[in-house]
Parts: structure tokens; C-alpha cells; sequence
């Protein structure tokens, strides 16, 4: 679990009070914030008082599914803890919420198991590349996947399910992932359905 968005979370919701936004939002702008600092594209987006040259170095050292990592554990703290650093919040108590937030461990999630798992960027590419749905570019990829023949037919029909429900309704979260090019953050957000 990587803790630096979290360490972030109360300058994140201040952002997203000003931006009359959620805490989604409000990650994301904050995020935007940071990678674009001293750049022509930064948008400043108003309301988070931080160090914005120092946060943007750390953020931009880290890797790919570093930062990957920060959102989708900042947005599990949000949500797991959301009833007590929303009261934090309206006390008007930095302190408790910090200690809220360095507390907080999340459960680890287990990668999806499935072959399919490792495959989903590259079958959203083919669906992309032959304008067809990810389920028909499903089925065309796996005829030339290597260790596809060594499934069972009830393995590929489980992940054929697995790929239809988790993956083929076109969720924003993987929908925004793949607009932002961030295999990272598609995969991240996929092991948590």
C-alpha cells in the first residue's frame, strides 16, 4: 500500500471543497496538480494550501504502479474511513485525522488469478484497433494466446465470465486508465473488481 496520496487526504478534501467536487474528484485534480506543476499545463486547481514543487518531485519519481498504488489506496482510506474523517473533518481536527490516516491498513487485495487477468490491456487494444466490442475481441485473441489450448473448457468458460463481468462493461475507472495510457492504474483498479 502506498501511503502517499493518504499522507495527502486533507489537503485533497480542502481541494475538493473549494472545486465543489467529491473526494474522487478532488484525488484526481490534486493528482493533475502535481504532475503538471511547473509545466504550461498546470491547471492550479485552488483549495489544497501544500508545497506543490516538493510533492510534484516526489510524485514524479515515482513509477508507474507507484502512483497507481497511492490512488487506489487513497480512495480505499476515503472510503473505508469516510464516517470518521468526515467527523475529523467537520471538528475541525487535523490531528485526529492524521492519526486516522496513519493507522489505517488496508486489506491487501489478491491479483485476479485468471490468465485473462494479464491479457485485458492488450484485448481492450484489439477491440480498439478492429472497432468491435471487448467481448468479440475477446474471443479473436484467445485464439493465439499461448496457454489458452491448456485450459479446460470449463477454465475458459470461467474466464470468459470472469472477462464479460469484470471487464467488458466498459467501467470508468478502466475507461479512465486507458484515456490517461496507465496500464498501471487499469490493472490496479481490474484487481479490485
Amino acid at each position: 500500500m502506498n501511503r502517499f496520496l493518504i499522507n495527502c487526504a486533507w489537503d485533497i478534501m480542502d481541494l475538493g471543497k473549494a472545486n465543489h467536487v467529491d473526494n474522487s474528484v478532488a484525488r484526481d485534480m490534486f493528482v493533475e496538480n502535481l504532475a503538471t506543476f511547473g509545466t504550461g499545463a498546470f491547471p492550479n486547481y485552488p483549495g489544497a494550501e501544500v508545497d506543490y514543487a516538493a510533492l510534484s518531485a516526489a510524485w514524479k519519481v515515482l513509477s508507474d504502479s507507484e502512483q497507481a498504488d497511492a490512488k487506489i489506496s487513497c480512495a480505499n482510506f476515503m472510503r473505508d474511513c469516510y464516517d470518521e474523517i468526515s467527523e475529523t473533518r467537520r471538528a475541525g481536527s487535523p490531528a485526529k485525522f492524521y492519526d486516522i490516516a496513519a493507522h489505517y491498513e488496508a486489506e491487501e487485495q489478491a491479483k485476479p488469478d485468471y490468465l485473462l487477468y494479464t491479457h485485458a490491456w492488450d484485448i481492450w487494444d484489439k477491440a480498439e484497433t478492429d472497432g468491435t466490442d471487448l467481448v468479440t475481441a475477446q474471443k479473436a485473441y484467445v485464439e493465439t494466446l499461448e496457454g489458452w489450448g491448456n485450459l479446460s473448457r470449463e477454465e475458459q468458460a470461467e474466464e470468459a465470465d470472469w472477462f464479460a463481468l469484470k471487464v467488458a462493461p466498459y467501467d470508468k475507472g478502466l475507461q479512465y486508465a486507458r484515456l490517461t495510457d496507465d496500464r498501471a492504474l487499469f490493472e490496479a483498479i481490474l484487481a479490485t473488481r
